[in-house]
């Protein structure tokens, strides 16, 4: 079905002409060269025809649309591509967005290119090689040896690149070198527009709009879009998960540094950073703890407790950009400084169990239980075993989650009978029912969830306007 997302670009007059080929990708956008788009008659206030070869309408004809161009993907200091993304006015229902190559193992080795050949009215499957090395000019070459088979044509430009049995975009056919006879010619080298380029300027496209709303330049957004690249969130999935980043940004910075004896240079600086974080400025943010962090290690050798606080807020800061392996290891370095640090235990955890590793979750975990434990902190103690619990309910290890759960419900229990006007702790006990509800048999699993629900109704009464209640009575 790879094939539905090639499309054809003619210029947009009253005889249209073919100049080049293109492919439809994630995010609703039309990849093609430059080159193409200028060879179009294409400009930014221009618009060019789009025909989606296999797509047809009722009447069984070729369905054609007009497009205009969303980047030029120019005047970038690091890059400068054969490329422009273009906006169709209407995507076929038949048409298949491609998903983009994220990596270099995606877009080198065994491969092929699906190519239009002008001189032929054909559309043929070129194989070749797509090569390890990218050249100075950003494009990756893919050659064959074998003129018994078809090359690319002068009009060529644009087609999609796959490796062998893959079907993400590995990148656009940019440049070929065949002679004056493509298909006699002893010369069969092409290159070719890396589809690691390709989702660079994809990204950006989805995420520019999005800037604009928050009135910040799109650049802010650089490293989150790195980030959130990194873990394979498609051009669908990116506009949520920034908008959510943004209002969990802006939400951090309301938050004020709670006051401390750590000396008022550690909290200004938490502010300063809360200050950028608040104009999604992660990067500033990050280099204001980083650099007070040198400043006292220089200073105060002893300052344990103050590195520890700009620590905790560098991996809040990691975390809200989405930077997960940064976050692990400037927890795990405050946490090789306090051991005792119950709460940046259990973020390392919840982190761990995001990037996949639940032995490594436990490990955290257990790790806050123990440092609860040698506290005294009954609380923590269950909430620690709360997280134990989904770890071995995780790894399918039931009777231990069930364990860890009904130690938990004890503790809630216990506290919130001492105290029943603790809000806090009346919910603990209805999220620690919920859990044990779900590990039982159908009798007990009932009267869990209803003494879940009990509670939550009782909270939810008591201050309809705290939305946070009102969804765990929706949950119960």
């Amino acid at each position: 079905m790879i094939e539905y997302s090639v499309v054809h670009i003619y210029t947009q007059d009253a005889k249209p002409k073919f100049v080049g080929c293109g492919a439809l990708v994630e995010g609703g956008f039309i990849a093609t060269c430059r080159h193409v788009w200028r060879d179009a008659g294409g400009d930014a206030a221009a618009e060019v025809k789009v025909e989606f070869p296999r797509c047809k309408d009722d009447q069984g004809a070729r369905i054609s649309v007009s497009a205009s161009l969303v980047d030029a993907c120019a005047g970038h200091p690091d890059e400068d591509p054969d490329l422009v993304l273009l906006r169709p006015k209407h995507v076929p229902q038949q048409a298949m967005p491609l998903s983009i190559a994220r990596a270099a193992p995606f877009e080198e080795g065994e491969g092929f290119v699906i190519a239009w050949l002008p001189s032929r009215s054909q559309e043929v499957r070129v194989d070749g090689n797509l090569a390890s090395h990218v050249g100075l000019d950003g494009r990756r070459e893919f050659s064959h040896a074998n003129q018994k088979k078809y090359w690319l044509d002068r009009g060529s430009s644009g087609s999609p690149v796959f490796l062998k049995g893959g079907q993400q975009l590995a990148g656009l056919a940019s440049l070929a070198e065949q002679g004056d006879e493509p298909q006699t010619s002893d010369l069969h080298e092409a290159f070719i527009v890396p589809g690691t380029v390709i989702w660079k300027f994809v990204e950006r496209a989805v995420a520019t709009p999005i800037a604009q709303n928050a009135a910040v330049p799109v650049e802010r957004f650089d490293s989150l879009l790195k980030s959130l690249g990194q873990e394979g969130v498609s051009a669908l999935e990116l506009p949520e998960l920034l908008e959510a980043a943004i209002a969990a940004m802006r939400a951090h910075a309301e938050e004020r540094p709670a006051a401390s004896n750590q000396g008022s240079d550690i909290s200004e600086t938490i502010q300063a950073a809360r200050d950028a974080v608040g104009d999604l400025n992660t990067a500033a943010a990050l280099e204001l703890l980083k650099a007070k962090r040198a400043e006292i290690s220089d200073l105060r050798k002893d300052a344990v407790t103050r590195e520890v606080a700009l620590l905790r807020e560098q991996a809040a800061v990691e975390r809200l950009a989405y930077d997960h392996a940064a976050a692990k290891a400037t927890l795990t370095e405050l946490l090789r400084l306090d051991p005792d640090a119950i709460w940046d235990w259990i973020d390392l955890g919840d982190l761990w169990v995001t990037t996949g590793s639940l032995a490594e979750a436990q490990r955290a975990f257990q790790q806050a239980d123990e440092a609860a434990r040698r506290q005294g902190d009954d609380r923590n103690i269950s909430v620690s075993q709360d997280r134990i619990g989904d770890v071995l309910r995780s790894q399918g290890n039931l009777p231990a989650a069930l364990d860890a759960f009904r130690a938990s419900i004890d503790i809630a229990e216990r506290l919130a009978k001492s105290d029943p006007g603790n809000a806090g702790w009346q919910r603990d006990l209805s999220v620690s029912h919920n859990k044990v509800g779900d590990q039982g048999n159908l009798p007990a699993a009932l009267d869990a969830f209803r003494a879940s629900i009990d509670i939550a109704e009782r909270l939810a009464k008591s201050d309809p306007g705290n939305a946070g209640w009102q969804r765990d009575l929706s949950v119960s």
